[in-house]
């Protein structure tokens, strides 16, 4: 009710529609009321009246509805005109217009007003959103004038009166008398009559009495209602009361049926109202009809929920498998008597919503005392919308609330990404939101409800509320593991196949179980597995396939992880049994090293480590012999490219603080939304092979983080992200000893193997002693590269000459060999350093060959699909011969 505080005058359009409205009841000799307010609007141009026409209502229409003797409660219209004057202060509103009145109308339940839009088939918030839209602002284009006006504004003063021939006709009134106030609602606000031309006058004396049906009205019976209302059929039988009769639609012949009665709100009894209004609004036959819930008295659940009830009675919702422990837990919460609202807490795509959909569909099929529970899933974002004045949200989480409450406990909320709730709402200068208007309601058992949150939400945004922590019941929702998740969906699988008219193979659903876990670390089972199988089936209607195959699934997850489509087909039993093999044609010495590797890698894979890394190894030994290019042969054999290899030089992480360039900044600290370079990394492609270069000048707190990973497979970044590190192999090198290698190069072949191994021995003891007693024992093998022998070192310039040729053959169609004259002048010039092994190498022959041909081509002596021979002079130096020509005579282009 409204008080005195709203010191606001009428408009004149609105001043004008009051004047009617009495001239209209006086014309009768009855009091006025709301719906003479109603239909005064159509007596002159105003905003009210333009709106209603655009919704398709005219005076015509409502006249139509009004069968009988009307009736509403003595104070309505004061109501109503009370509650304009608030909607016109929220507004920002200097005067109360026609507008705000048909928003209180909207309000206004028990008023005769509020029957007659509603019998019009109009749904009444959605009326109230338009005229609430104009009125802040967003002035549609037929309200502008010139300049626009400030919302709630009159537009002009009323200066002709089109409409009001027609009604004045249709009950009695002349068209050319003059506005007669009869008797006015006198609203007193700030201690004045709004409006001066009202002088205030008593109400007629008596009962209320009726007005005249449109029945004994001679030109409503001639004159058919304006399109797209078709005329009204005769009521069958009267009812006793105001009576509103129900639209008619044109297009089907009408069928006499009884009309819907207003009820005289002082003749309700409490006891009347029951929970039975969840009534069956459905066809007959329909399974939902027990579940359904009567918009006319559940307005803001069924406007702005969903039913999930009603859907799991239609078939709508897929099976729920193995998550009964789950939901014997919802139920057990629900049916305490307070703080009877679980929460559903997990990762994302584990199936908390599917949980509770599992839920509706064990209640529909009444087992056990809760059968007769509803519920609805309410999207916090749909209350936010057309909540922008003060106080709006408040009553629209009250209307819910009342709704909840009225139905006995039938109805449950299910608020999916509850932690939503924390700040809707606010106005930004108080506490007050939608979690802490509820927190009285889920404390007392009046409002049950169901919440959902992933576990960092809960943290973030629940568990730091104490009193809203306590409302809520936590229930834990944990992925599934592969054989489950894979149960889980040969049992929803049938609901695929038919909506993409496909087959599912169950390699298929085997792969999309192994693959997602193996290559997809984003997202958790079995979201991400019916995430495969659901666009691969997408994918095989297309193209008229019969039947969705591993070989599907293998593309897809190649295509989202980035991987060949090769290593994901391939075998891992195949890959593995041959890796040494593969590793001799990339690498050249170290037969035992790579045999080693091969058998740490089988062991693993074959389901010996647990959580950990592939395999963890640590290779020490001089610079240049190969230890990198192991680790990068390594990462091309698995995982298809050398380019999967994370590379980090530990001499750059020296300093404590640079542990967060591997894990990220802490909050706070510049970066921190970009994540580390190691974390990062893995998180986005898990199967790669991580090396880190130099170990010994890492400082001891980034060998801390390494302890975590070969430990426990696992590392946590600054923001909390857990990164998974089993599916990557860690290679950690390191030059501990590498000074004994150096005065002690291979020859002969007598005693060597006896050398070798006590070189290696002393190699690895040095080793010992510099690293931390707890990383040394983490290392699952410890592998020392040898020097090279120069045959060795000839066998390696020899592949590093290939790989250049067949670089310039793909850029310029031209190749080149090296004889052995040319190797061995190429290792006597530099390429061979016993204390730097092959690492001059490559700079050497860019000098001596690549440097030479690259002149050659540049001067238009070398052309396209020619071949170059690299050999000796015979006074020293290297020549290149096309054919029996030398590139040094032919004359340039």
């Amino acid at each position: 009710m409204a008080s005195s505080r709203y010191a606001l005058s009428y408009a004149p359009a609105l001043d004008h529609v009051l004047h009617e409205a009495n001239d209209i009841a006086q014309a009768t000799g009855r009091r006025v009321g709301s719906y003479h307010v109603l239909l005064a609007f159509f007596t002159t141009r105003n905003q009210a009246e333009r709106l209603l026409r655009d919704r398709q209502i005219d005076e015509d229409r409502l006249l139509a509805l009004v069968e009988a003797d009307v009736k509403e409660p003595p104070d309505a219209l004061i109501e109503i005109l009370e509650r304009s004057a608030q909607v016109a202060a929220g507004c920002g509103a200097r005067e109360v217009d026609t507008l705000h009145v048909l928003v209180a109308m909207t309000r206004a339940r028990d008023s005769v007003a509020y029957a007659l839009l509603e019998a019009t088939g109009e749904k009444l918030s959605l009326l109230r959103t338009r005229a609430l839209t104009i009125l802040t602002g967003a002035v549609p284009r037929w309200l502008e004038t010139g300049k626009r006006a400030r919302p709630g504004v009159a537009e002009a003063r009323v200066t002709a009166r089109p409409h009001r021939s027609k009604i004045g006709h249709r009950v009695g009134l002349e068209a050319d008398r003059p506005p007669h106030l009869t008797w006015v609602p006198p609203i007193v606000m700030g201690g004045q009559k709004p409006g001066a031309k009202r002088p205030p006058a008593a109400p007629p004396k008596g009962a209320h009495p009726a007005l005249d049906p449109v029945k004994k009205r001679p030109e409503a019976e001639s004159k058919p209602p304006e399109a797209p209302v078709a005329k009204a059929p005769e009521p069958v039988a009267k009812t006793p009361g105001p009576v509103v009769k129900p639209p008619v639609k044109p297009a089907k012949p009408p069928e006499p049926k009884p009309a819907v009665a207003l009820v005289d709100p002082a003749a309700r009894q409490p006891a009347a109202r029951q929970p039975a209004a969840i009534q069956p609004a459905a066809p007959a036959g329909d399974p939902a009809e027990a579940w359904l819930l009567a918009p006319e008295e559940y307005p803001w659940l069924t406007s702005l929920g969903r039913n999930l009830s009603v859907e799991a009675a239609r078939g709508a919702l897929d099976r729920l498998v193995g998550r009964e422990k789950e939901v014997e837990a919802l139920l057990d919460i629900l049916g305490k008597r307070r703080a009877n609202n679980p929460c559903l807490v997990g990762e994302p795509g584990v199936g908390k919503t599917a949980v509770v959909e599992g839920l509706a569909r064990r209640l529909v099929s009444a087992r056990g005392a809760m059968g007769d529970k509803i519920i609805v899933s309410l999207d916090v974002g749909a209350l936010l919308v057309g909540t922008h004045l003060r106080g709006s949200f408040s009553e629209k989480l009250q209307g819910l609330r009342d709704e909840v409450k009225q139905s006995e406990g039938r109805v449950v909320v299910f608020f999916d990404e509850l932690h939503t709730l924390v700040g809707a709402g606010s106005t930004g200068d108080g506490p007050q939101d939608a979690a802490n208007e509820l927190k009285g309601a889920l404390a007392r058992g009046d409002f049950p409800c169901i919440g959902a949150t992933t576990c960092d939400e809960y943290a973030e945004h629940v568990e730091k509320d104490a009193a809203l922590a306590r409302r809520f019941v936590p229930v834990l929702v944990k992925e599934p593991g592969p054989d489950d998740a894979a149960h889980m969906l040969r049992q929803i699988v049938p609901a695929y196949a038919d909506h993409h008219g496909v087959a599912y193979g169950d390699d298929a659903i085997v792969a999309s179980v192994e693959l997602s876990t193996r290559y997809l670390t984003e997202g958790h089972l079995p979201d991400k597995a019916i995430a495969l199988l659901d666009l691969a089936g997408s994918r095989a209607a297309r193209a008229a396939q019969e039947q969705v195959r591993r070989e599907d699934i293998a593309r897809l997850v190649a295509q989202r992880a980035d991987l060949p489509l090769e290593r994901v087909l391939a075998s891992d039993s195949e890959r593995l049994l041959h890796l040494e093999s593969h590793l001799r044609r990339e690498i050249v010495g170290h037969e035992a090293a790579l045999t080693r590797i091969a058998e740490v890698i089988r062991r693993n894979a074959a389901g010996f480590r647990s959580h950990r890394p592939q395999g963890v190894f640590l290779f020490l030994g001089p610079t240049g012999v190969g230890k990198t290019e192991t680790a990068k042969a390594l990462a091309k054999l698995l995982h298809g490219s050398a380019d999967d290899l994370i590379r980090l030089d530990l001499s750059e992480f020296s300093e404590g603080h640079t542990v967060a360039r591997l894990v990220g900044s802490p909050p706070g600290y510049v970066g921190h939304d970009a994540g580390g370079q190691l974390t990062e990394a893995v998180r986005r492609k898990p199967g790669r092979v991580v090396l880190f270069d130099e170990l010994e000048k890492a400082h001891p707190d980034v060998l801390q983080v390494l302890l975590q990973i070969m430990d426990e497979g696992r590392l946590t970044d600054a923001r909390g992200r857990t990164v998974s590190f089993a599916e990557t192999i860690i290679i950690m090198t390191s030059n501990l000893g590498s000074d004994l290698a150096k005065n002690r190069p291979r020859i002969g072949f007598g005693g060597e193997a006896e050398q070798q191994e006590a070189l290696h021995n002393q190699i690895l003891e040095r080793a010992r002693e510099g690293l931390a007693p707890e990383l040394w024992g983490r290392i699952e093998d410890r592998l020392v590269f040898g020097p090279l022998s120069r045959a060795e070192a000839r066998r390696i310039c020899l592949l590093l000459a290939q790989a250049s040729s067949r670089r310039l053959t793909r850029s310029r169609g031209i190749s080149y060999d090296l004889d052995e004259r040319a190797l061995e002048f190429v290792l006597e010039q530099g390429g061979y350093d016993a204390r730097l092994g092959a690492r001059p190498m490559r700079h050497v022959l860019s000098r001596l060959v690549e440097a030479p041909i690259a002149a050659r081509i540049l001067e238009g002596r070398l052309h396209a699909d020619e071949h170059v021979e690299v050999s000796t002079r015979a006074g020293g130096g290297l020549i290149f011969l096309v054919g029996d020509d030398s590139l040094s005579q032919r004359p340039r282009a």
